[in-house]
């Protein structure tokens, strides 16, 4: 669940939220943030394209039929889509399978990471504003669950995005408010409880084109309960790669190579470990009683 109780309970946790709110079906959200697009160097809502483009005909609907027989097709340019596109549409098809079981929903939303400024440090003062963008989105209306999971993924310059989205919400929005149904800084243990990420995926971090990007240090924030991050082996791994692993039960973070030809194979190489992933944190909070009762 995406806050921190005393006894982590689904009683305990509706008759904080409410009876309304508590017998409806849990929401669980996924924050995707892709790789770098060079179009849109400071990032924001959605995915860009990979621009290469292939003729194609449109796909078929009630306006736009082929014809009588032996009409040749009529062909458009049509995107390609991009390595994290892909991911993206994999991971949510795959957290929405995982929710069903357990008699929930998904809210989702993707990003173009930021990756600008004359190295890492520069880099992450300067994008600030993808990263409180997709805060607000979380916490905005009908999106944060508490009773639900909180994941998020981060591939390439966007695990550096996701890293740093993990701390804006450790900074700006550590506490909910069962109450308003709000997250802000702090609060007390009479009205609310502390936020918490019940998983962070981190897929091959590289903001390898900034000066000094490979020696960017990558460390979990507290906040993130559950740490996975993937990493392409390489002779020699640059150091942006690799994080500090913990043991914590409430703070684990574990490094994981993979052995793939090219950066770009990342997403695709790790998809199967993600979803084990999805479903072991849904699993778990089933195990701690925190999904509503099926009708």
């Amino acid at each position: 669940m995406s806050v921190r109780l005393l006894f982590e309970n689904r009683q305990q946790l509706i008759d904080r939220v409410g009876p309304h709110d508590g017998n409806q079906p849990v929401r669980n959200t996924l924050v995707f943030f892709g790789g770098y697009i060079s179009r849109n160097p400071r990032g924001g809502q959605g995915l860009t394209g990979s621009g290469l483009y292939v003729m194609a005909p449109p796909p078929l609907g009630p306006t736009n039929s082929l014809g009588p027989p032996g009409t040749p097709p009529i062909l458009a340019p049509v995107e390609l889509p991009t390595h994290a596109m892909l991911a993206y549409e994999e991971i949510k098809s795959k957290l929405e399978e995982a929710a069903r079981r357990h008699h929930g929903r998904t809210v989702t939303n993707s990003y173009d990471p930021c990756m600008t400024g004359a190295g890492p440090d520069q880099c992450r003062t300067e994008c600030t504003d993808v990263r409180g963008e997709a805060a607000r989105w979380v916490f905005g209306p009908g999106v944060f669950d508490p009773r639900g999971a909180l994941i998020v993924y981060g591939y390439s310059a966007g695990a550096f995005n996701a890293v740093w989205f993990c701390e804006e919400v450790a900074r700006t929005r550590a506490w909910y408010d069962f109450a308003s149904r709000r997250a802000q800084p702090a609060g007390d243990r009479i009205r609310g409880s502390e936020v918490s990420i019940d998983l962070l995926i981190t897929v091959d971090p590289s903001i390898d084109n900034l000066p000094g990007g490979r020696e960017a240090s990558l460390a979990s924030p507290r906040i993130v309960r559950r740490h996975i991050n993937y990493y392409r082996r390489e002779q020699n791994t640059p150091r942006s790669r690799i994080t500090q692993e913990m043991r914590d039960p409430d703070h684990y973070v574990d490094n994981r190579p993979r052995f793939v030809p090219s950066h770009q194979d990342m997403p695709d190489a790790t998809l199967e470990g993600v979803q084990w992933e999805i479903h072991h944190v849904l699993n778990g909070l089933m195990g701690a009683g925190n999904s509503a009762p099926s009708n």
